[in-house]
């Protein structure tokens, strides 16, 4: 890896965890890096792996990922050896640092780096009720400070959706700059031919949501308020 210059512009990208994980966040920053890659850009997305007993690091297509252990502080703590070294490294290397969601323990030592080579640092959200401006704001414990790290030290916040750019104005103020973009899907698996299997009757409620049957994509939640309806409705 060749150190960047301002001719010559670079990009760093950091997730939790990418492909062949299911994470969304992971997701979109593996395609990005695929997509930097693809037109000739200089990238690298930096993540976790699991520890297989043997290595440490692994590198291969633009991605380096480090072994994280997390079965208790003591392990996770010995991981900052390697991750913090590495982190800060690659912090430094690149003209551009894309942080993806708060949760890679790594983005304090990217930041550090970054900073003190003049990097530019942007931040974006995953997830609502968890690294939204907000929660990030008014977390005050140690983890919460150190995952405020990206969002409070970035040149530009990425935001989502409108609701993620007003609650990073009232939380972080106006001097940082926002940019909102909507999310889009993948067109080689969705398209305008799609169409509903299942017809839809005149009059029918038909609710729809897209996304993991898990918690923290708010199933919970949809599963309470769909008790309380007192109409026929089929939910999908």
């Amino acid at each position: 890896m060749k150190k960047s210059s301002n001719k010559n512009a670079s990009i760093l990208i950091t997730c939790a965890y990418t492909l062949p994980y299911s994470f969304g966040g992971g997701r979109n920053a593996y395609s990005f890096n695929n997509y930097l890659k693809e037109k000739g850009g200089e990238s690298r997305l930096i993540c976790y792996k699991d520890f297989d007993g043997l290595k440490l690091f692994s590198s291969s297509n633009n991605i380096t990922r480090v072994a994280w252990l997390n079965k208790n502080i003591l392990l996770k703590i010995i991981s900052l050896l390697w991750i913090a070294p590495t982190s800060f490294i690659l912090g430094s290397m690149y003209s551009t640092i894309y942080i993806v969601g708060a949760h890679f323990v790594g983005i304090p030592f990217i930041v550090a780096g970054a900073k003190i080579f003049r990097r530019k640092i942007i931040f974006r959200s995953t997830l609502w009720n968890d690294d939204d401006p907000k929660s990030l704001k008014i977390d005050s414990s140690v983890k919460g400070y150190i995952r405020q790290f990206g969002i409070s030290n970035c040149n530009l916040y990425h935001a989502i959706n409108p609701s993620f750019a007003e609650a990073f104005s009232n939380h972080f103020g106006n001097k940082t700059p926002v940019v909102t973009t909507t999310q889009g899907i993948n067109t080689n698996i969705f398209n305008r031919k799609t169409k509903i299997k299942k017809p839809i009757t005149n009059g029918e409620l038909i609710i729809l949501s897209v996304g993991f049957a898990v918690n923290r994509k708010g199933i919970s939640e949809i599963v309470d308020m769909l008790s309380k309806l007192y109409i026929p409705f089929k939910y999908y």
